[in-house]
């Protein structure tokens, strides 16, 4: 792949930090659940993931995200 979408790890319904589990991100703290696009599959959190900058380097293999 030569591009990549990249997500903040935060609930956005009371900003704790989701767990990656079967491609998606799960909210331990009030079971939101998140797709692996950031949308969201189960509330209580009622907005997407908060989408991050990422950038990749073909040259060095890697991937930044800001």
């Amino acid at each position: 792949a030569t591009t990549f979408q990249a997500f903040s790890k935060i609930c956005t319904h009371e900003g704790c930090l989701t767990d990656i589990r079967s491609n998606r991100f799960e909210c331990p703290c009030h079971g939101s659940i998140f797709s692996n696009t950031g949308a969201v599959v189960q509330g209580p959190a009622l907005r997407s993931l908060d989408k991050l900058n990422a950038a990749f380097d073909s040259a060095a293999g890697t991937v930044t995200v800001t």
